[in-house]
């Protein structure tokens, strides 16, 4: 009688990536910096790299709220954020959206230019 072997299955402790660091190195922790159109970039560090063959995916957080779907990327420009505080984290999460690693928190001060108080002159 043949045996039957399944097919082998990948474990969870094989589904878990070892990593040591996962920082956000870009913007710097207490940045104040100026920017009219409301561009932030974002970088981060992850040691070893992101093991996306096992379904790992980078996800930023921008004031305590999901801003990016689960992604491949180290690096990411967030587009017209409104001036003021924002804080910026990320986490390392698995295929079913288990967290596996988060940096620490990153706060920067956005400034951008208030046409609320520009004065108007007429000729």
């Amino acid at each position: 009688m043949p045996r039957f072997s399944p097919t082998p299955t990948v474990t969870e402790e094989a589904n878990k990536a070892i990593y040591e660091k996962f920082s956000i190195t870009r913007p710097e922790n207490d940045l104040a910096f100026w920017d009219n159109e409301g561009f932030v970039d974002v970088e981060l560090l992850l040691e070893p790299g992101l093991q996306t063959g096992l379904g790992h995916k980078v996800v930023i957080y921008m004031d305590g709220e999901p801003a990016t779907s689960p992604m491949d990327a180290m690096n990411f420009r967030f587009m017209d954020v409104d001036r003021g505080t924002h804080t910026l984290a990320a986490k390392v999460v698995d295929s079913d959206g288990k967290v596996l690693m988060t940096t620490g928190a990153v706060i920067v001060l956005l400034n951008r230019l208030a046409f609320i108080f520009q004065k108007r002159y007429r000729p």
